[in-house]
């Protein structure tokens, strides 16, 4: 039989994820496993973003093509174990030893095409899975949403008391499941990244739902009950909850808690978007700007929480405070990414009198506002300025200035209220809105003086 393999040692975090996917896209074109490349390059993200949290080591990722299969392995190269358990019963024992509910992901998997998630502890071990590269028997091609990899935070023998934001005790192995609108964006990585980490400390797991930017990925945590029995608890980021999935995760019986978005009955970690887009937008009329633009997101946006009409509130508040008007035509609407950034600044640029100055929404966005500047020849902030929403870690090397969100405190305090839920649940849940604060660097300055006037 035909076997072909390759390793590759992943760069250091925060480009982990990006540069495994990017290296299981590339060797699957390569062997002609290109129609298979969306689905495996997914699982791949998954995988190495969870092990990011939890492996002692840097990572490395190894692929195996063999008939009609991929397998996919991420090492811990502290102590790497290159054999995979050639016996059955070797295997099985194993899974065993795993426990927590791979049976029900074993089950999913099947349905879903992949098989023998394994999972072990992370000193010197792996995680994999095999992907097989048509659907699996009866799916007819429509195929439920895919289950996500439980890691655990320390191996058998090494768990050790945890603990809450109280001091209770909380059981070694708890499962919290995490829902994210994506995993291969900054703020959701940053996210993550915190989630982990507070987990890690308590050895309890994490079970990670990937909705990949899909609604029909999200409506099936509702139609599918993915979640039942899967979790002790559940924290959805950035995913403002309907009538439906708030009657959903009620019937779940665990405590629910949300990141970016407040609903009574559930804990709820936000920053205020409103007033840091007030800040953005002061700080600009301060300068003297009278024509300041947005580049913000869509209304309606189905896998976003409140956030950027809150942002958008605020930017038209500081507007009025300062007696300028709402221009609806220096308001621009775009998906939080640098693409999206890019295409706002150009609507702008385009107009018959652009702004002196544009708030974009996220930094992320203002990446892109600036290289369109950049490639247009205006300089910022001589020609125009910008100021973006994050503080994402690349802003400062842009001197980009921007409203700075503490993303780290909204995942653990989030994560701590959850915990203390589950060791008293008689507790009310409690509402916790962060501040933000501007972070002033170089990006943005006074209006540009035409001559003459």
């Amino acid at each position: 039989m035909s076997v072909r393999q390759i390793t590759v040692d992943l760069v250091a975090a925060p480009a982990t994820v990006t540069h495994a996917q990017r290296a299981a896209h590339d060797v699957l074109h390569e062997w002609g496993a290109g129609d298979a490349a969306g689905a495996v390059v997914s699982g791949v993200g998954e995988l190495v973003s969870n092990a990011v949290g939890h492996a002692p080591g840097p990572l490395r990722l190894r692929m195996h093509s063999y008939a009609r299969h991929v397998l996919v392995e991420v090492f811990d190269t502290s102590d790497d174990v290159s054999r995979l358990p050639q016996d059955t019963e070797t295997a099985d024992a194993a899974e065993r030893d795993a426990g927590h509910g791979l049976d029900r992901v074993r089950a999913m998997a099947d349905q879903w095409g992949w098989s023998r998630v394994r999972r072990w502890d992370w000193v010197g071990k792996r995680v994999w899975f095999t992907y097989r590269l048509r659907p699996a028997a009866g799916t007819n091609g429509s195929l439920p949403p895919r289950p996500s990899v439980l890691l655990p935070c320390h191996g058998p023998g090494r768990a050790h008391p945890a603990t809450a934001a109280s001091g209770a005790p909380v059981a070694p192995g708890t499962r919290m499941a995490v829902i994210l609108p994506h995993i291969d964006r900054w703020f959701f990585g940053r996210i993550l990244g915190g989630v982990t980490a507070e987990l890690h400390r308590r050895d309890c797991q994490l079970v990670l739902y990937n909705l990949r930017g899909s609604p029909e990925f999200r409506r099936g945590l509702v139609d599918d009950d993915v979640l039942r029995g899967r979790a002790d608890a559940v924290l959805a980021v950035c995913l403002d909850p309907d009538s439906d999935e708030i009657a959903h995760l009620r019937s779940l019986e665990v405590p629910v808690g949300l990141i970016g978005a407040e609903f009574p009955g559930f804990s709820s970690v936000t920053v205020d978007d409103f007033d840091g887009a007030r800040k953005a937008v002061h700080y600009l009329a301060n300068l003297g700007h009278e024509r300041i633009g947005l580049i913000g997101g869509f209304h309606g946006e189905p896998l976003h929480s409140t956030a950027p009409m809150d942002r958008r509130a605020g930017y038209r508040q500081a507007l009025a405070a300062h007696g300028l008007l709402a221009d609806p035509q220096l308001e621009t609407q775009a998906d939080f990414s640098v693409a999206g950034g890019e295409r706002g600044m150009a609507a702008l640029l385009n107009l018959p009198r652009p702004p002196t100055a544009v708030f974009a929404a996220c930094d992320e966005m203002a990446f892109g506002a600036l290289r369109v500047l950049r490639d247009s020849g205006i300089p910022a902030p001589g020609g125009m300025s910008v100021v973006g929403f994050d503080d994402h870690d690349l802003s400062p090397l842009l001197d980009l200035t921007t409203v700075a969100q503490p993303v780290g405190d909204l995942a653990r305090t989030a994560v701590r209220a959850l915990l203390s839920a589950l060791q008293d649940p008689d507790h009310p849940p409690g509402r916790v809105t962060l501040p933000t604060r501007l972070a002033i660097r170089s990006s943005a300055g006074p209006p540009p003086r035409w001559p003459g006037g």
